[in-house]
């Protein structure tokens, strides 16, 4: 049976509202000498007393939860995003209610999970809300944020891929590279689009293969372009996780990055960092993306007032030893 604060009461010689005001830490007409509140606490602390959740959110009338709708964390660079979304959330006093979503027809479901928990917004990486749950969020006025899509009047912050894929080409252009590779992700847009614009502009010939997001299919892509004799002399990766799959082909056939070929990931992610070579990569500016999802999510939760239009965050190369 669990403790409650009648039990450190009795157990402390005070009233419950004495135990209350020194376990909520709570500003009271009630005055608590030091000596009171040493013995309510130690009589918490012998009694294995923790406080319920639940109770607390009654009484306060707010939850302090915040949802993060989010891509399954087995891909490295959403188990970043979500480590950074949960360190910034705590920051600021919130508890984050995860949820994870794998293919487009679990966001229903998992949405309708983080409304059941009475969360006080939502933060959508890489999804967006079915029209729905949109038109549920704006009736009782739960502020939603997008991280990397967009939807209606919902406030965003996406990465601007230009300023690091221009760097990126300039980088490659200097050491005298004439010839450079896109692999995509099948049906991605933003990302290949900044790569064609950057590779026009500087007048440099360029090649797009297509692949999708299994780390099996990009280690085969790899394999393939290491029997290419006519392959670019560096292939950027839709996501470091994919460039990932890139190198092990291309080490499997015996070639060496980056004499051979270099390769460059997008993302940024901190095991990019860990990769045989270390992983030159554009990063994405999640860890700030995340910081400001979050930083605005408290603002609009605490002001009843809400953000507009979407702000970009530019993408920056990080240089290593893999291009």
């Amino acid at each position: 049976m669990s403790t409650t604060i009648y039990d450190i009461a009795q157990r402390s010689g005070v009233t419950t509202a004495t135990v209350s005001v020194v376990l909520n830490n709570k500003k009271s007409r009630i005055g608590v000498s030091d000596a009171t509140r040493k013995r309510v606490l130690q009589a918490a602390e012998d009694l294995n007393y923790r406080p319920s959740f639940s109770a607390r959110s009654l009484a306060r009338g707010r939850t302090f939860t915040l949802g993060l709708l989010c891509r399954g964390i087995e891909n490295p660079h959403f188990a970043e995003v979500t480590a950074v979304t949960l360190r910034e959330a705590n920051k600021l006093g919130y508890h984050l209610s995860i949820a994870l979503v794998d293919y487009e027809s679990q966001v229903e479901p998992e949405m309708e999970l983080l409304l059941q928990r009475n969360v006080e917004g939502i933060i959508l990486w890489s999804h967006q809300p079915r029209e729905k749950y949109y038109q549920y969020l704006q009736s009782r006025r739960i502020p939603a944020i997008l991280c990397q899509s967009e939807y209606k009047d919902l406030p965003a912050i996406r990465c601007d891929w230009r300023p690091g894929m221009n760097e990126a080409i300039d980088f490659l252009k200097a050491k005298g590279q004439s010839r450079i590779g896109y692999i995509n992700q099948d049906g991605s847009f933003s990302k290949k689009q900044a790569f064609i614009e950057a590779c026009e502009q500087r007048g440099v010939a360029f090649v797009v293969f297509e692949c999708t997001e299994k780390t099996e299919e990009c280690r085969e892509l790899g394999r393939a372009l290491a029997r290419d004799l006519h392959r670019p002399e560096t292939v950027l990766v839709f996501s470091d996780y994919g460039a990932m799959g890139v190198l092990h082909g291309l080490h499997e056939q015996g070639l060496n990055v980056p004499s051979d070929i270099g390769v460059i990931g997008l993302g940024g992610t901190r095991l990019g960092e860990l990769f045989n070579p270390p992983l030159t990569t554009i990063d994405q500016a999640k860890d700030r993306m995340a910081a400001l999802a979050v930083e605005r999510m408290v603002e609009m939760v605490q002001s009843k007032q809400g953000y507009t239009g979407t702000t970009l965050l530019p993408a920056s190369l990080i240089v290593r030893n893999s291009a």
